[in-house]
């Protein structure tokens, strides 16, 4: 008597509990900037003239991001010295408050690349040996720039700033954005992997003959046992899900199919990966969830599987774009150094365009912060 084992199914993840916690990008940010300044006071008058009107140049700033292409600065800028004829030498030195506006994202070339404007109120210090006359303390300054965007909430600036009429600003600098909130993540269930494996052929068992005694009179002979028959029950496409509960019964040969012998198609979101802040560090209980899913792969040699990772929308866009890449190559990389074949995995970042909830809540950023399994047929 024989029968046909029944199931193929491969379950990645079940009920979540409590885990690890995972950080994005904040909307603080603070800024370290050296350049070049050029200084023309005006001697109209006074019988000196600018010796040399440049000089090395420094700045520090730090800002909130009010929205994604909007932030607001706190700034001070040394300007270094300009030196007069006959010895005379006048310091500068600006602070004040600022707007910047992100107004382009060149996202189909340079993805992490944005220009920017900004505008302000400053107030103008000077230090001089002279007898000098400032018209105002206070003016309107402006600038322009572009910024490209690094690793980990780094990024570099080049800009110009314009304060008053006598002092512009020529500068390179780096920008660190901190101060995102910490979301609670969640821990995957142990994966399961059952795959299917036919019943060991049963024999039936034949009473061996058993030698009768000399009797007095002969017993009835016993009659032969009846021929026990099985109906065989087929499996047309031969998935190994036997017809009455194939709900596909038309699968192509060799699809990988679930318990209704239908093709198997999974996208499994691996709660309980998490990453350090801002980064694509593995921390937590990750290995453990990411050994889970190296078993199922092991055990299924043929099983491609592309590796997603997504962000939520708070902080830049490019920045966020880069965090969802490096995420699933660190997953990537894990699994390959486990032993599994480079070409069977491969890894794509979404950044923030693709939520599964309202990125309005620290609930709905939770959720839209993931790495996602995504089985390839």
């Amino acid at each position: 008597m024989r029968a046909t084992g029944l199931v193929l199914l491969v379950a990645l993840g079940a009920a979540p509990v409590s885990g690890g916690a995972t950080v994005t990008e904040g909307p603080l940010f603070v800024g370290l900037g050296l350049g070049v300044s050029r200084l023309q006071p005006d001697t109209t008058g006074s019988g000196y003239h600018i010796r040399n009107g440049s000089s090395l140049a420094g700045k520090l700033s730090l800002g909130y991001s009010l929205a994604r292409d909007l932030g607001l600065q706190l700034y001070y800028a040394d300007l270094g010295q300009v030196r007069l004829t006959h010895g005379g030498s006048i310091d500068y030195q600006d602070m004040g408050l600022n707007t910047t506006y992100y107004f382009l994202h060149p996202r189909t070339v340079y993805p992490d690349l944005r220009a920017f404007v900004r505008f302000g109120l400053g107030a103008m210090h000077n230090q001089t040996n002279l007898n000098y006359h400032r018209s105002n303390l206070w003016h309107l300054m402006h600038g322009a720039g572009v910024e490209y965007g690094l690793s980990n909430g780094y990024a570099l600036r080049a800009d110009v700033d314009m304060y008053d009429k006598d002092a512009h600003l020529y500068s390179l600098s780096a920008v660190w954005r901190f101060g995102g909130s910490a979301a609670v993540a969640e821990v995957a269930a142990p994966i399961v992997a059952i795959a299917s494996v036919p019943d060991e052929p049963v024999e039936e068992a034949v009473p061996a003959p058993v030698a009768e005694p000399e009797p007095v009179a002969e017993p009835p002979a016993e009659p032969a046992p009846a021929e026990t028959l099985v109906a065989e029950v087929a499996d047309s496409d031969g998935d190994s899900i036997l017809d009455p509960q194939d709900t596909c019964p038309d699968t192509a040969a060799g699809t990988r199919v679930d318990e209704h012998g239908c093709p198997l198609a999974l996208d499994v979101v691996l709660e309980g990966v998490v990453f350090a802040r801002d980064s694509a560090e593995l921390i937590g209980d990750s290995p453990a969830i990411l050994d889970q899913a190296l078993a199922v792969l092991q055990r299924y040699p043929d099983l491609r599987v592309e590796i997603i990772g997504h962000t939520d929308s708070r902080g830049e866009r490019g920045h966020n774009q880069r965090l969802s890449e490096n995420r699933a190559r660190a997953v990537r990389d894990y699994l390959i150094a486990k032993g599994i074949a480079a070409e069977r995995l491969s890894a794509k970042g979404m950044g923030e365009d693709v939520p599964v909830a309202d990125n309005d809540s620290a609930e709905g950023r939770a959720k839209n912060r993931r790495v996602v399994l995504h089985t390839l047929q």
